[in-house]
């Protein structure tokens, strides 16, 4: 299979390992922004119409993607070896957002303890998109805290998975429907349906990585002797609009021994989210940094672990 990196776990797990050492900077030509930007470009002739013309919309964005992806695959293939290894490791790199995660969840970190809270604030609202109100310092840490959780799933184990299952074309049709989503929520012109229809199918790619998340960070939590309440935890938001979709701000939760969710303010409007979880610490800044390491162990265990699990099953490393 060319196209798939379902037979180079080394080659995948290299552009992991890199883009964790090296960041991956957004720049103008970067594969995402070219993406977001076509998907914009043939939303706006239709913008405004009903869900079906959406729904054609998100699955000519996919289709384009993935047939783009698995073209320059093939096409690597037939040239070299070495050059469709070249690809794999290139896309997966672009296709993941671990360190810079990483960076910028440190920054809110460095400029609370420093004593700029809106400076945090403001890193905080370009991380997750959107405004949060005039957050105190204890809301700060525990939005930061529920974004790393949140963003563990979707910018790094959802990638990831797609990447082990199918390659860089499966990781980049994952990445074409976030971006889609992502155009569909800002452009507020193309009205609910292009919104419902993108936010949807991006919410059903995120089942399965949303699930391996929380179960990770569980695995993490076990190792510090967390287990049973990180799955109390993890239990208790069975049955709730978190399941699932927030299994893993409960897994962290959890793992660290806070409480998440409750009233929040975005773009103005007040939500009311399930709190999960117990308050046995303090949320103060210390915590951002214990969710920051909770974020890097699981990445390191399920790469490590999908690397494995495919050589076993492949009988192929290179």
């Amino acid at each position: 299979m060319a196209w798939s990196g379902f037979d180079q776990p080394a080659w995948v797990l290299l552009g992991v390992v890199l883009e964790f050492c090296l960041g991956d900077s957004f720049w103008r030509y970067h594969p995402l922004h070219l993406i977001s930007q076509g998907a914009a470009r043939l939303k706006a002739p239709v913008s405004g119409r009903g869900p079906v013309v959406a729904s054609i919309w998100l699955v000519l964005v996919a289709v384009i993607v993935f047939a783009a992806m698995t073209a320059l695959l093939v096409a690597s293939a037939l040239v070299s070896i070495w050059l469709s290894r070249t690809v794999v490791v290139v896309f997966t790199f672009w296709g993941l957002s671990t360190r810079n995660l990483v960076v910028r969840t440190l920054s809110i970190y460095q400029s609370m303890v420093t004593g700029h809270v809106d400076e945090s604030r403001t890193e905080l609202a370009q991380i997750v998109g959107h405004q949060m109100g005039r957050l105190t310092p204890r809301e700060l840490v525990r939005s930061t805290i529920e974004s790393v959780a949140d963003n563990l799933s979707e910018h790094i184990v959802a990638p990831l998975l797609f990447a082990m299952i199918g390659g860089p074309a499966f990781l980049w049709l994952y990445k074409a429907i976030y971006a889609a989503d992502w155009v569909a929520y800002k452009d507020t012109r193309a009205g609910s349906s292009f919104y419902r229809v993108a936010h949807f199918a991006h919410r059903v790619c995120r089942i399965v990585p949303d699930v391996v998340t929380g179960w990770a960070i569980f695995a993490v939590a076990a190792t510090e002797g967390r287990y049973r309440v990180t799955w109390n935890t993890m239990r208790g938001a069975a049955g709730s609009p978190l399941w699932r979709y927030g299994l893993p701000q409960a897994a962290m939760a959890g793992a660290l021994g806070i409480r998440l969710g409750g009233p929040r303010l975005t773009d103005g409007v007040v939500a009311l989210v399930r709190p999960v979880g117990r308050m046995e610490r303090s949320l103060d800044p210390s915590m951002i940094l214990l969710a920051v390491s909770v974020m890097i162990r699981v990445t390191v265990l399920l790469a490590c672990a999908g690397g494995l699990i495919l050589v076993v099953i492949t009988g192929n490393w290179l």
